[in-house]
């Protein structure tokens, strides 16, 4: 909008007094420059008003010289307000300063009360607006409201931008653990134009007594997701984003504010992603359609985020867990068991090694995390050789002990049979970190690509290198919707599962009682699948006298335990699939919140994996002979 924005609002001659002197520490004698901007109306043969401000005549005025702002000397200047001990109220122009800029706007509308900065309908006060609007101010400025009576004699207050306020030491009392996080993406070269590179940030606030978010009262609806060029609000987005089915984040919809920092944009970039007068995004923009997916995904998929939507579905999930640890329960009754720590458990006795309850416990849930800096590794997570598909990006995951945001200042340079290859996504958070590129022009299924990973960062004496291969597949049809999707495959091709001993069940968030454990990822084919592989009744399985004398048959028993568990925790995201399907959208298109699918294997796996050999043996013993003599 320019210096003459805020004109418009300022009564009917739009004036405003500007007054400014530099600190005398930079400049000998400094003086006080001032100017006076107005509206005029019409000049002769013009049919429109225009804005003027005060210069020196033609003949200069007090030393002056023609043309020029005008400047007086002073060591100081009362300037500043200050309140009345007795009224509370404001006096203007008692307070005397040195040097400093004075922007002062006569008649200015007002705006809700003098520093509130809660909503009163879709409506913010005038500071708490302009810490929306700066949200990143490249100075702090105080705001003195002179025309309100403040139940404290106080009416005057710091704007800093919101970026900064949450970053301050107070947002520990405002911001949920581990946030904000950070993401950096970059628009790939199938859009247009390429290279536009957006830093992003991820606010969570607390939530207070009375359910509402703890300084997410700052932020307005439509400008939960914030977009910023060089401090300055340029466009946002509703939250209603947040409850879209590929974020699927309904609960957290009031409670999040997200920052994405397009100042890094080329002059191009600008032009195709904001309108002419940057207070908002062109609609059918390649570059805009590309930056929605990649922020659905970036959100929808992140750990931290589900976790958080985790704790505030806890009263439910609990209850929804105990009802399927019921009916679990009813089923198990209807078996017959032949063996004593079954029959404890159908009975309600303990287990055979202490007990616990169904699904996820308490202590499976998120552990602090401590990095450092610099760290002492960053390592490929999970094998070395990983499927891309041809004709879309390729997702590459980590684990480090590196600090959040600690390559913020550092960098990943990848290169793909030797050739620098531009990373389009890149992500740390809580010793995990993805990157994301563009599979090679000219690719085929087949093709073993050669990827060399080096990842520098401040205090490093040698960048972390990470070689993998990467091998090229066709792209295979799948169902729209985010890459993050977790349904599982057709048929029971099974995926590979991680066995997690007793020594390591405090690391992993297991327990006696834990059967399997899904953990989604970014990118589907880093999905990763857990089972307990000293599950108490599995143990009590492999003390039998067939089975512990025999390598085979204790082999039989692990694989059959784990299978069935995998088989379980497949049908459960089905059945979480289904349940999405079925719970249809609310009349504003909002999906109905949803245990995660993370959540349905827990409670599906820690309820069945007691029963799971009785199934089998009873399954096995209904033959053609049984059914004879039941008739």
């Amino acid at each position: 909008m320019g210096g003459t924005g805020t004109l418009r609002f300022c009564g009917g001659h739009g004036i405003q007094l500007i007054v400014s002197r530099r600190d005398p520490a930079f400049r000998e004698d400094p003086v006080w420059g001032f100017t006076v901007f107005r509206k005029l109306p019409p000049a002769q043969d013009e049919r429109n008003p225009y804005w003027a401000y005060l210069v020196a005549p033609a003949d200069g005025r007090d030393g002056t010289s023609p043309g020029q702002v005008l400047r007086f000397a002073a060591n100081r200047v009362k300037l500043l307000p200050t309140g009345a001990a007795d009224s509370g109220q404001q006096q203007p122009w008692t307070v005397p300063v040195e040097y400093g800029t004075l922007v002062k706007l006569y008649d200015f509308i007002k705006i809700g009360g003098a520093t509130d900065t809660r909503p009163s309908g879709q409506s913010l006060s005038l500071t708490a607006r302009l810490e929306v609007e700066l949200a990143d101010p490249a100075l702090p400025f105080r705001v003195h409201e002179c025309r309100y009576a403040d139940s404290r004699g106080d009416t005057s207050r710091n704007c800093v931008g919101l970026v900064n306020r949450f970053a301050a030491g107070r947002r520990i009392q405002s911001i949920e653990d581990g946030f904000p996080f950070t993401a950096k993406l970059t628009s790939p070269s199938r859009v247009k134009p390429s290279g536009q590179q957006f830093d992003v940030a991820v606010y969570a606030f607390k939530q207070g007594e009375d359910g509402r978010a703890r300084g997410g009262e700052r932020r307005q609806a439509k400008h939960a997701v914030a977009f910023t060029v060089n401090g300055q609000l340029h466009a946002g987005w509703h939250s209603r984003f947040f409850k879209r089915q590929g974020v699927n984040l309904s609960l957290l919809a009031e409670d999040l504010l997200v920052v994405v920092d397009c100042s890094k944009l080329s002059d191009e970039g600008i032009r195709e992603l904001f309108t002419g007068g940057r207070d908002r995004m062109i609609d059918d923009s390649p570059l805009r359609t590309w930056l929605e997916k990649e922020l659905e995904e970036v959100l929808g998929a992140d750990q931290r985020l589900r976790g958080l939507h985790h704790a505030r579905l806890d009263a439910r999930r609990r209850s929804e867990r105990g009802r399927r640890a019921k009916a679990a329960a009813e089923i198990v009754q209807r078996l017959l068991a032949d063996n004593k720590a079954l029959a404890d458990y159908l009975a309600g006795g303990a287990l055979p090694i202490g007990h616990g309850p169904v699904g996820p416990s308490a202590s499976s849930g998120f552990k602090e995390f401590i990095g450092y800096d610099p760290p002492t590794f960053f390592k490929l997570r999970g094998k070395d050789r990983q499927n891309a598909q041809i004709g879309k990006p390729c997702a590459v995951s980590f684990t480090t002990d590196a600090v959040n945001g600690y390559f913020d200042q550092g960098q990943h340079l990848l290169t793909l049979d030797k050739q620098p290859k531009p990373l389009i996504r890149e992500s740390l958070h809580d010793g995990r970190a993805s990157i994301r590129f563009e599979m090679p022009e000219g690719a085929v299924a087949g093709d073993h690509i050669s990827a060399r990973l080096e990842s520098s960062g401040p205090g490093l004496l040698t960048p972390f290198v990470n070689e993998f291969t990467i091998v090229a597949i066709d792209q295979r049809d799948t169902q729209s919707g985010p890459e993050t999707s977790t349904e599982p495959p057709s048929g029971f091709d099974l995926p590979e599962a991680e066995a997690v001993r007793k020594r390591d069940w405090k690391q992993e968030g297991f327990t006696e009682t834990t059967g399997a454990r899904f953990i989604p990822d970014a990118d589907p084919s880093q999905n990763l699948w857990q089972w307990n592989y000293d599950h108490p009744f599995l143990v009590e399985a492999r003390r039998r006298p067939d089975a512990r004398d025999s390598a085979d048959a204790l082999e039989v028993l692990n694989e059959r335990f784990k299978n069935s568990m995998l088989v379980i925790g497949l049908s459960a995201l089905s059945a979480h699939a289904a349940a999405q399907d079925a719970a249809k959208k609310s009349e504003n298109g909002e999906s109905a919140a949803l245990p995660d699918p993370a959540d349905w294997v827990a409670i599906a796996t820690d309820a069945l994996a007691p029963v799971v050999f009785p199934i089998i043996e009873f399954g096995e013993a209904i033959t053609p002979a049984y059914l004879d003599a039941d008739g």
